[in-house]
């Protein structure tokens, strides 16, 4: 709160910080929001993967979870996450949530980030590294950037889900360099079915370039306008062993394709 007041950089050392079963208290404590909150252009940022970011709960909670905030930079940490049980969500390790703005993010490392299989609806929730789900916010969809950004063993390396409609009227930009190794899938662009009209030249203002090493799926694109994602593909293992997540068991049971 001091540096958000003051504008003040925050520095994390080297070690182990765990918010237990919250998220990293970076958000706009207003709920729901209708502004975006100007967090003073600070940058939060670590000494490299030897500065670790975590949360620890039995029902899942993501670790960094950046809800209607603007103008903040986070870089230089490794992000992970443990689960103690397997009946409520998952935890992901960067969310970006409702509406956002000149955000940028370099030199992330995440990893160790615990999911849980969901069927019926047939999906995994949690695991993401780097993922932004906006909702239906009131508030603008701006820009976000994210360079050095390195994902290993997660549910999608980086990942972008949205309502068509809604998304359509912001002035969003999003670019993202990253490397997904060892993912189940390593870059994702998902919309619900559209519930209005929507422009003929829409696009989703969204750019990956990306390295994907070993994913069960590598790009994977549901209902996506104007997207454009550059990705060198590296294939080193069998098609089985590109099914298993970290701990040795198939990624999702209900899903045996391998692209």
């Amino acid at each position: 709160n001091y540096c958000l007041a003051n504008g003040k950089d925050l520095y994390f050392p080297p070690g182990t910080y765990s918010s237990g079963s919250q998220n990293m208290p970076f958000k706009n404590p207003a709920y729901p929001a209708t502004s975006l909150l100007d967090c003073n252009n600070i940058t939060i940022f670590g000494a490299g993967p030897s500065t670790i970011l975590k949360s620890s709960s039995a029902t899942g909670a993501d670790v960094l979870n950046l809800y209607s905030v603007k103008n903040l930079h986070i870089k230089n940490m490794k992000i992970t996450a443990t689960l103690t049980g397997s009946t409520g969500a998952g935890s992901n390790g960067l969310s970006i949530v409702g509406g956002f703005d000149n955000l940028t993010f370099d030199n992330l490392w995440f990893g160790d980030l615990p999911y849980v299989e969901k069927l019926g609806p047939n999906y995994l929730d949690g695991g993401k590294a780097f993922t932004i789900q906006t909702g239906i916010p009131a508030e603008e969809c701006g820009t976000v950037t994210g360079t050095h950004i390195y994902a290993n063993g997660c549910v999608h390396g980086f990942g972008l889900e949205v309502d068509l409609v809604n998304f359509a009227q912001k002035k969003h930009a999003i670019s993202i360099d990253m490397v997904a190794e060892n993912c189940y899938a390593g870059v994702l662009f998902s919309a619900g079915a559209a519930t209005g009209a929507l422009s003929s030249g829409m696009t989703s203002g969204l750019k990956v370039n990306a390295q994907l090493v070993n994913c069960q799926q590598n790009v994977v694109l549901g209902r996506a306008h104007g997207v454009q994602i550059n990705s060198q593909i590296i294939t080193t293992k069998t098609i089985a062993d590109r099914r298993l997540n970290p701990n040795g068991g198939a990624w999702a049971s209900f899903d045996s394709v391998v692209v």
